[in-house]
């Protein structure tokens, strides 16, 4: 964390799954923020990262799973790409926040919005089999046929289009869970636990 008259600004949010996918982000001035006029960035007095056209890399980390997964995230932003992993506009994943809906988009074929902006949400993505639906705060919020597998090379990103520096974020981020394994047996559980962890109502 890098202090700069009261603000204080994260380079590096770490992987906690053990395997070292750390996010990162050298540049000072792209760097989310943790700390505003001397105060701790909360929502429902939980930490939280604000960004403002701020953005991660994880170098050296695709997310690129040939089957199912899952990917659950808490923000509460108002525009731009919370997640993305493509390498071109047609194929990979991605979360996005657009004018007024949530969306939810995989590999150039199946895309499913979620009413609502800028609300504190748990927002998850899950493919089983080539079902890829999505839920908003524990409830389905539709469904799509997709052609399953992703190929994608391109270090994931969090704020930004992987590919290029399009659609900057605007909010702020708490969570981001990845599998790259069917997780549909867990998926209410973990859902449940981090509605209650992050107050989200």
């Amino acid at each position: 964390v890098t202090a700069f008259k009261g603000a204080g600004f994260v380079e590096t949010w770490y992987d906690q799954s053990g395997n070292g996918e750390d996010a990162v982000q050298e540049t000072a001035g792209s760097q989310p923020k943790i700390v505003n006029a001397g105060s701790l960035v909360v929502l429902s007095g939980v930490p939280a990262l604000s960004f403002d056209g701020s953005f991660f890399a994880a170098t050296g980390f695709t997310f690129s799973p040939s089957g199912d997964f899952l990917a659950v995230t808490v923000s509460k932003i108002s525009s731009g790409n919370l997640i993305d992993t493509r390498d071109t506009g047609s194929d990979g994943f991605f979360i996005q926040q657009g004018s007024s809906s949530f969306r939810y988009r995989y590999n150039g074929d199946g895309s499913i919005d979620a009413g609502g902006n800028d609300q504190h949400i748990i927002a998850t993505a899950e493919l089983n089999g080539t079902t890829l639906t999505a839920y908003k705060n524990g409830s389905s919020a539709g469904t799509d046929t997709v052609t399953a597998g992703l190929s994608t090379t391109e270090a994931l990103s969090i704020g930004k289009v992987a590919f290029s520096s399009a659609n900057a974020l605007t909010g702020s981020v708490q969570e981001i869970i990845l599998y790259d394994t069917d997780k549909s047996a867990n998926r209410a559980v973990l859902e449940t636990n981090i509605i209650s962890h992050y107050g989200i109502s």
